[in-house]
């Protein structure tokens, strides 16, 4: 009873956090399964592809509480990283 009651509490104070998969030309399975196995903390809840352009992307990034960034050019993944880190995502 009280692990039950733990638990409840726990999910209602921390919550999962919604985050967005953002990828290159390489799949990013094996992060998303990684991030699936900790379903009590993270969800997938959508992935962009990088080829749709840095615009559509940020406007993507300011609908998720995190993002999960995959394999993709380190000029990319700078502009990425200092966009969440202004955006304290």
């Amino acid at each position: 009873m009280g692990f039950y009651f733990f638990q409840y509490v726990y999910r209602h104070l921390f919550p999962a956090r919604a985050l967005l998969v953002v990828y290159g030309d390489k799949g990013v399975y094996s992060i998303i399964n990684k991030v699936h196995s900790r379903q009590d903390k993270y969800i997938i809840g959508g992935a962009v592809n990088i080829d749709k352009g840095l615009e559509f992307v940020k406007t993507k990034i300011d609908r998720y509480e995190g993002v999960v960034i995959g394999d993709i050019e380190s000029d990319l993944e700078m502009i990425f990283l200092k966009y969440c880190y202004d955006k304290k995502i």
